[in-house]
């Protein structure tokens, strides 16, 4: 096997970035041991010498779509915070959209989701990636928070729960496949993190009594 190289010409990076995007979309739908780089190499109607250019093996081209792909999975928060809103005044309905939008989220990208819940428990790469992307997005949450007037002690760990498991309760709402259980369990989220944020009634109430 040659040495990988990183391609300059614009045809040549578009031919990558072909690659990576039929090969991560293949792993995550027929799963990761079900594909080979011959399998990807002629779905992408290239040669497995082309692969072996740009890529030591498919764990490669899976990392690179997992960089390329994993904002998708955190799309929603920011779909949705993306307008001008005063959290302060309107957490209880940016959070209520939140939770929609994820479940939506979470049905359209099913087949990754699923795929790299799976490996992360067995490749430390993909687990090490998928972290630092959790960090990512906490960071620019945490940052949205505060120039939406949302300001709260322990605020970062708090948005960090948040992007752990917002995407959770979504998977199970998805996976049960019951309107009941999905409507019950968004009540209850709802409740949580407004306690959780200090916007519930009682932790109004607290804070005018102090």
């Amino acid at each position: 096997m040659g040495k990988v190289r990183e391609p300059s010409r614009k045809s040549s990076i578009e031919k990558k970035e072909h690659i990576i995007e039929i090969g991560f979309h293949m792993i995550c739908e027929r799963g990761y041991h079900h594909v080979s780089t011959v399998d990807i190499a002629k779905k992408a109607g290239v040669s497995t010498g082309i692969i072996y250019q740009y890529f030591q093996d498919k764990h490669d081209i899976l990392l690179a779509g997992i960089r390329k792909y994993s904002d998708l999975l955190y799309s929603f928060f920011f779909d949705v915070l993306k307008e001008e809103t005063d959290l302060q005044k309107e957490f209880f309905s940016v959070i209520e959209k939140i939770l929609e939008e994820g479940i939506q989220n979470y049905r359209t990208t099913l087949a990754i989701q699923q795929e790299l819940t799976s490996l992360k428990y067995r490749d430390p790469e993909v687990l090490y990636l998928l972290q630092e992307k959790e960090k990512e997005v906490t960071k620019a949450l945490d940052q949205l928070f505060r120039e939406r007037k949302m300001q709260v002690a322990h605020q970062k760990e708090k948005v960090h729960f948040l992007v752990q498991f917002i995407p959770m309760f979504c998977r199970d709402c998805v996976l049960s496949g019951s309107s009941f259980y999905e409507e019950a369990m968004k009540k209850e989220v709802l409740s949580m993190v407004l306690c959780l944020f200090g916007e519930c009634k009682h932790c109004q109430k607290l804070r005018e009594e102090a």
